[in-house]
């Protein structure tokens, strides 16, 4: 293990500057990554008029080719030798290419030609797609180099879990304000851009300089497997291979949430206005639990605050299938209330998971693999991503969405709203209790840790 100096020891609690640096480092990739999950797809079909099927492809075939690059940078990041650690300098190249992203995805000008403007927008997702490798897959490398306490890991996490509520704000609940303020969907979209790119380069480049105390580890040179073995040892990862499972499945459920502004327009009847509304209770009301979860965590067990989030998650998404048209906005907040809850929760304790995996992995093979852990894990985001808006799109295309442009009045179909039920309450309900149950085979304790360590002494 190479040190840095002025670092923390092992099991010391990590420094404020570096434990917030960290999460605050998520704040802008998020941002991206909440906006192009829950705007792109109506962006593409009622701002430029792509076809649902079409935008649902486009994205899906980003996300698939992001799939590919995930673990290609794992490697590189796992092998880089730099004074500066072997992931801090992704932060600054892959916050430019991510500001860039931005403006190429939401600052689209006014292209009349559907085809050209399909073409483009297959471009701008790719672009971001590597961009968000670049940066992500390193990033979430730091993690387990950085703490090394069961608990501390948590903590961590808690700092990224409320910039990622943070993201919520900016994105999901600023963006559609500033979408309506700006009166014209098109404009409204340029100036998201815009402040999504701000937001990016403040978040990279202040993650970069906080973090420049912290510890970080050499790649390991004196255990060698071949890559078929190294291989194996992976999928011989029992709790990985668990939390990989559940992790696809999850961002499976969230990537439909793509389908949300058109069920706020298309069926409830409201706005972007409540639209950035319920994203701002979700928000907030996330970012203030945040604590309460690292503390129910330590108490009944991270697997356990794991399942009791995916079971109150579930309750919540099933209650849309009684949203109709006309409903007050009271029963829209109250479940934005009730979601920020358990989305905390489901997010905090999947994520603080994690890096007990890779050490598990490190204690029963001796290699520093963070990254390519990492880029597996991000790999299947970008699969979960890919199916569910491919799916989304494909779906709603074959069960007779009307797509449309600013201005157009068009009614949609009742079996394209009974899809757009299907996609935002029946399929992620289904999806939550299958995590659940998968999470009960999870047993990697803290006790089971500390055994392996006391072995390797």
């Amino acid at each position: 293990m190479s040190v840095q100096p002025k670092t923390t020891g092992t099991r010391e609690p990590l420094p404020f500057e570096i434990a917030f640096g960290w999460g605050f480092g998520t704040l802008g990739v998020a941002s991206l990554y909440n906006a192009t999950n829950i705007l792109a797809l109506n962006y593409m079909t009622n701002v430029m008029g792509i076809g649902a099927a079409l935008a649902g492809t486009l994205i899906a075939g980003s996300k698939l080719y992001d799939a590919v690059t995930d673990p290609l940078l794992g490697a590189i990041s796992d092998r880089t030798k730099h004074r500066l650690g072997r992931r801090r300098p992704f932060l600054v190249w892959g916050g430019m290419l991510l500001a860039i992203s931005a403006l190429l995805v939401f600052g689209l000008p006014n292209i009349e030609n559907k085809t050209l403007a399909a073409w483009y927008m297959g471009f701008a997702l790719v672009f971001y797609a590597t961009a968000y490798s670049i940066y992500n897959v390193p990033y979430i490398a730091m993690v387990a180099e950085m703490a090394d306490d069961f608990h501390e890991r948590t903590r961590l996490m808690s700092f990224r879990v409320q910039n990622v509520s943070v993201a919520n704000l900016v994105a999901n609940s600023l963006g559609p304000l500033i979408i309506a303020w700006f009166g014209s969907a098109a404009t409204g979209h340029q100036g998201l851009a815009v402040l999504l790119a701000v937001v990016i380069l403040a978040s990279s480049f202040g993650c970069f300089h906080m973090t420049r105390n912290a510890r970080f580890s050499e790649r390991t040179e004196h255990v060698k497997y071949s890559l078929r073995e190294q291989a194996a040892f992976i999928a011989g990862n029992r709790p990985f291979m668990i939390l990989l499972a559940v992790k696809l499945l999850g961002l499976m459920s969230l990537s439909l949430q793509a389908v949300f502004p058109i069920l706020f327009t298309k069926v409830i009847g409201f706005g972007y206005e409540e639209f950035g509304w319920y994203f701002l209770i979700y928000s907030l009301v996330m970012l203030v639990v945040t604590p309460a979860w690292v503390w129910f965590g330590k108490r009944v067990g991270k697997r356990n605050a794991f399942v009791v989030s995916l079971a109150g998650s579930a309750v919540i998404m099933a209650s849309w299938w009684l949203a109709k048209s006309g409903d007050p906005f009271w029963t829209v907040a109250l479940r934005a209330a009730a979601y920020g809850v358990t989305g905390c929760g489901t997010l905090l304790m999947g994520q603080a998971l994690l890096p007990d995996t890779i050490e598990y992995d490190r204690l029963r093979t001796g290699l520093k693999r963070e990254g390519i852990y990492a880029g597996i894990y991000t790999t299947v985001e970008k699969i979960a991503g890919a199916f569910s808006a491919g799916f989304a799109g494909i779906f709603l295309g074959a069960m007779g969405f009307v797509a449309s442009r600013p201005g157009e009045t068009v009614e949609q179909p009742e079996s394209a709203v009974f899809a757009i039920y299907i996609a935002i309450s029946a399929f992620p309900v289904a999806i939550n209790v299958i995590s659940g149950t998968l999470l009960m085979f999870y047993d990697l304790t803290e006790a089971k840790l500390a055994a392996l360590r006391a072995k390797q002494a």
